[in-house]
């Protein structure tokens, strides 16, 4: 069976799309369970918002630090959407989920806005503990990292 989807846009009629949604439903059979499954339209995260989590705020964690990126990014993840911890030993097992793993380790990437306040939530995290500002994302970082390199040498 086909995964029946529609963009509903603000403010639009949705009379014809109650009764495609209701055809649709109806044409399932029966002696099988379904999921039906409404929720609101979210762009993934892009990849200049990836380049700047990974490229800005994780680097400067790391060359301030020493903490490595993907093991940083790990304790945001669980500091974020919070822990997984063994209900019978009480150990943390690992971040609930990922900026691309769901609590379920299926592929599901985070919403450009998730993704947003997950920045302004490492900045203040950083901030609390280590008295560091993880710079704002600058659009133009990879010049500036590149034009730094170069007067280095």
């Amino acid at each position: 069976m086909k995964t029946f989807e529609r963009v509903i846009q603000p403010k639009q009629d949705r009379t014809e799309l109650k009764v495609l949604v209701c055809q649709h439903i109806d044409s399932l059979p029966e002696d099988k369970p379904w999921i039906v499954r409404v929720e609101k339209l979210a762009r993934e995260y892009t990849d200049l918002q990836r380049r700047a989590l990974w490229g800005c705020a994780y680097k400067f964690v790391e060359k301030r630090t020493g903490y490595k990126k993907e093991r940083f990014h790990k304790i945001m993840c669980g500091e974020f959407f919070g822990w997984d911890v063994d209900e019978d030993s009480g150990l943390t097992l690992g971040p609930l989920r990922t900026t691309t793993r769901d609590e379920d380790g299926n592929h599901d990437i985070i919403s450009t806005e998730v993704l947003a306040k997950m920045y302004d939530f490492i900045q203040d995290w950083v901030a609390e503990r280590s008295g560091l500002q993880v710079p704002d994302p600058d659009p133009r970082w990879k010049i500036n990292e590149v034009a730094e390199a170069a007067d280095a040498v």
